[in-house]
């Protein structure tokens, strides 16, 4: 895993990264362009998780779930509903693992 080869600031910043980039503003508009209207979003059920040894028990807060899945992936989600409804497009949230 990340956390074991690379460390947990490794983990978390490189989670936060794929977040962040793995779907740009260009390839949304495209979709819209070509009439998308709906996008399946793929959701580890440990979203909503807040980190072990959390101060504000959030899952805002990045950390690690128990189970040791990176958490703080609901503030991206928020983010990518508000950049979808821009653009009169929903979303299918698809919680899984």
């Amino acid at each position: 895993t990340l956390r074991s080869s690379r460390g947990d600031a490794y983990a978390v910043r490189t989670m936060r990264n794929h977040w962040s980039n793995y779907i740009s503003d260009d390839m949304l508009d495209a979709a819209a362009a070509l009439g998308v209207d709906a996008v399946r979003i793929p959701v580890g059920y440990w979203i909503v998780d807040a980190p072990v040894n959390s101060s504000s028990g959030s899952a805002l807060e990045y950390g690690f779930s128990p189970e040791g899945f990176v958490t703080g992936g609901v503030n991206y989600l928020r983010r990518m509903l508000a950049r979808l409804r821009a653009r009169s497009m929903v979303a299918l949230i698809d919680v899984h693992a």
